[in-house]
């Protein structure tokens, strides 16, 4: 039992002991490389002490500390915390984010993301602090949790948790656009709409650059709906599905203006587009509000479209809004409601995983816990077939064999692991997602999809288990949970990633294998898609490795070490195989039209802060690659330059990232005299001026959108087409609610409006189609009423019976 005298010395004890580590740290900056060297060398060693008061409370602790050379009763990474890695402690924060409108608008920012990384970088550098100097209490907590003392060395030192930062800040080292406002609602006319040309080059843009990624909307329904609509003047769609279409339009030309589109409208179109969709879609009952299927859609694309424009904490914020209406729809779990048909649950529970990898990116991009846990989730994996082909007769002879096989391996689990589809086999129970059977049944479906036709829902379907892998990243790493693990847990942990990772990526069909250089320009931008994401994945696992941790365990195990110093080069090598994919010539135009252009200043920030930390570590972990690390930086650094000229985010990037590089750069005996010392953005003008032009580009005088448009669709006496504002009350009047609106519950046997076609009638559908307007499909061995004829089967000429699943089978 310990007295009071014994715990307090000891304290007294830890505190010397922090000063004089402390100082051994900012003397070391100042001493040439011999000096520097015998300094971390003693500073490694576990601290030798003949205080007998020291040594009489380790004696009564569970675990002895012995002097230095002798043989620990366990290796030392199993005795200190996973806050010996780079994540250091998830569970506090050291700044009020409530504090300043610049505070509000960055928000709180985890471990995982690049600018948490960057910040803690910028705060030892200005503090003239040691790499990891941020961390270097860990040693003596280690020793306090062995001595079950319950206290850290912050605590006995008496530094605050809350205390400010030495950069005042992490909205310091941001480089999104959250403090940008956006386009005041009171400058657009809600319901105006551009000429039809303009409407389905939007369309189509959308569907081609973000709907195979992100299939929020039903293609071929949503594709007929704008035909229709354009088709019949008289008809006079609801608020939500035109928040519906201007939402798709601002995200389309959001994507024109990046990649120089000789169709693409005046530079500000898309916050026009954008500000109609939150009149139309968002309204005082947001909060309140059901949820329903379009309101999911409508805050999935605000998040998107805040996405593209690099507003994260406002895309965030609308992501999990999506992600509650999702949940409370049930879209997270299989469906098996026999009235809804199978093609209807597949594009749901596509639009699922679409929210599901727009969070994970997200979750990434802040370092925030996703709002879903994958335990939760057993909503099937999507099908690699394409929704074009979910009427063609001849699907069925061609993947007969693949849905078979993927809806065995759907029914044991989900993509984490692999989880059950609507049709598969009932009486199999699930095992658990941490089994041997769950690993294998991963493994053996993505052999499956090795073998699949090359389709844009393949893609998707790879996308799925890409995220889903990331996703338990951020759940095994970053999550404050991590704190309560062992050094050598975390390292288990990092190995079974790795390997689910090179799982995934060994599997890829050759179409889709970005490692290889392929000639086939086809599925270039998925191809480049699924390159960045893994390279992204690969970053994130071995992060927590990229820092001195070796200094911060006494009495490591050389097998340890060697797996923290590989780990980090890894981490490096995944930043170096990111710019691989990219040429060495900065050509920011043509890379948007081959990449996922809504993030990819994200992921030349991410690749070039784990290059500068690596330099900042004076290239600790690969000294003989030191000069090629800074080549690479700078690479990124270069592209950030260039990319900076049609984006806010990419210019703060550049400048963020371009100060960390000349000031690492030394530290690895070079320079970087080389770099642009402008943007082609900037061209010299002051940063405060060009703030002030940038907040311009976002708050345009009221008269320079009304009426500039000349838009030709006006809705005769509807409030706001065309002319001055009429009544805004007109806006939501039980009028204004037409087939278009909410679910558009058109049938067969209903008859259309006086003033609609017949023939229009038929071809309005829902976004998601209703079981009766699709119960003649049979999709995955669903039966059909008896009295129903061969032909009206999912298949033509299959009839009762005769579909996916053979008779008797389990549906």
């Amino acid at each position: 039992m310990r007295t009071e005298k014994e715990t307090g010395e000891f304290h007294h004890m830890v505190g010397r002991l922090q000063i004089y580590e402390e100082l051994l740290h900012e003397i070391s900056v100042s001493q040439d490389e011999a000096t520097q060297a015998r300094i971390d060398r003693a500073l490694e060693r576990e601290p030798i002490s003949d205080d007998d008061e020291v040594q009489s409370i380790a004696a009564s602790s569970k675990f002895s500390l012995t002097r230095t050379g002798a043989t620990a009763e366990i290796d030392g990474e199993d005795e200190v915390s996973a806050g010996v890695g780079s994540t250091g402690s998830l569970d506090r924060i050291n700044e009020d984010f409530n504090r300043s409108d610049s505070a509000r608008a960055t928000g709180f920012m985890g471990k995982i993301s690049e600018v948490t990384w960057m910040h803690r970088m910028k705060d030892q550098l200005d503090s003239n602090s040691p790499p990891g100097d941020d961390q270097n209490r860990t040693m003596v907590d280690g020793y306090l949790k062995r001595l079950n003392l319950g206290q850290t060395s912050s605590k006995l030192s008496g530094s605050s948790q809350n205390s400010a930062t030495v950069n005042d800040g992490i909205a310091n080292s941001s480089y999104h656009c959250d403090d940008l406002e956006l386009l005041s609602i009171d400058q657009v006319e809600a319901f105006e709409l551009p000429p039809r040309q303009t409407a389905e080059f939007l369309l189509s843009t959308y569907l081609e650059s973000v709907h195979p990624t992100f299939p929020i909307v039903g293609k071929l329904n949503f594709s007929n709906q704008v035909r229709n609509f354009f088709d019949n003047d008289q008809s006079r769609p609801g608020k939500h599905w035109l928040a519906i279409l201007n939402l798709v339009f601002a995200i389309a030309a959001k994507y024109t203006h990046l990649v120089k589109s000789e169709a693409r409208g005046d530079e500000r179109d898309h916050l026009v587009y954008f500000t109609r969709g939150r009149l139309l879609g968002i309204d005082a009952d947001l909060v309140l509000a059901q949820p329903d299927l379009q309101r999911v859609q409508i805050t999935a694309l605000m998040a998107f479209y805040l996405l593209s424009i690099n507003q994260i904490n406002r895309s965030w914020t609308l992501c999990g809004i999506s992600m509650r209406y999702s949940v409370a729809l049930g879209l997270h779990l299989r469906n098996e409601n026999p009235r809804l048909s199978d093609p209807n649950k597949e594009i749901r529970y596509r639009v699922w995983w679409a929210l599901y990898g727009l969070e994970r990116s997200l979750g990434v991009m802040t370092g925030r816990p996703t709002s879903v846990v994958d335990l939760d989730c057993m909503t099937p994996v999507p099908l690699p077939i394409d929704e074009e082909s979910f009427t063609d007769p001849n699907c069925r002879m061609q993947n007969e064999g693949l849905i078979r096989n993927m809806r065995r391996f759907s029914s044991q689990d989900s993509p984490h692991t692999l989880s059950p589809s609507s049709s598969g086999p009932r009486h199999r129970s699930r095992p658990s997602p941490t089994s041997a059977n769950s690993s294998s049944s991963l493994q053996s479906a993505l052999d499956l999809l090795k073998t699949a036709p090359p389709t844009l829902s393949l893609y998707f379907t790879l996308t799925t288990h890409l995220g889903a892998v990331t996703n338990d990243v951020l759940a095994q790493l970053y999550r404050p949970v991590a704190m309560t693990k062992s050094w050598s847990q975390i390292q288990s942990q990092i190995t079974t990633l790795d390997t689910k990772l090179e799982k995934w990526r060994a599997t890829l069909p050759s179409v889709f294998d970005f490692t290889k250089k392929q000639r086939d320009q086809q599925f270039i931008r998925e191809r480049m898609s699924l390159g960045f994401g893994y390279y992204s994945a690969k970053i994130i696992i071995h992060r927590p490795c990229l820092c001195r941790v070796d200094r911060r365990i006494p009495n490591e195990s050389h097998k340890s070490k060697d797996f923290n110093r590989t780990a980090a080069t890894l981490c490096v090598s995944g930043a170096r195989g990111m710019l691989d994919l990219i040429p060495d010539e900065p050509n920011p135009v043509g890379l948007y039209k081959v990449t996922p252009w809504w993030c990819l200043t994200h992921y030349m920030t991410q690749a070039a802060t784990i290059l500068i930390l690596e330099l900042f570590f004076r290239a600790d972990h690969m000294p003989k690659e030191a000069k090629d690390i800074l080549g690479a930086a700078k690479k990124a650094v270069y592209w950030l330059n260039q990319m900076a000229r049609d984006s806010v985010a990419a210019q703060r990037a550049w400048e963020q990232c371009n100060e960390l590089l000349r000031k690492v750069a030394p530290l690895v005996g070079r320079d970087a005299n080389d770099m642009p010392v402008d943007t082609p953005r900037t061209q010299g003008i002051p940063y405060p001026q060009l703030a002030q032009q940038q907040q311009q580009q976002h708050h345009p005088h009221p008269d320079g959108w009304t009426g500039s448009q000349q838009f030709a669709r006006q809705f005769p006496g509807q409030a706001y087409y065309g002319g001055p504002p009429q009544d805004s009350t007109l806006l939501f009047q039980p009028s204004m609610q037409t087939q278009y609106d909410e679910y558009l519950p058109i049938h067969p046997s209903t008859p259309p409006p006086p003033s609609m076609p017949m023939t229009t009638a038929a071809h309005i559908a829902t976004m998601f189609p209703t079981s009766q307007q699709m119960d003649h499909f049979a999709w995955g061995g669903v039966r059909m009423p008896e009295e129903m004829e061969p032909n009206q089967y999912f298949f033509q000429g299959q009839g009762p019976g005769q579909g996916w699943d053979a008779p008797g089978e389990p549906s």
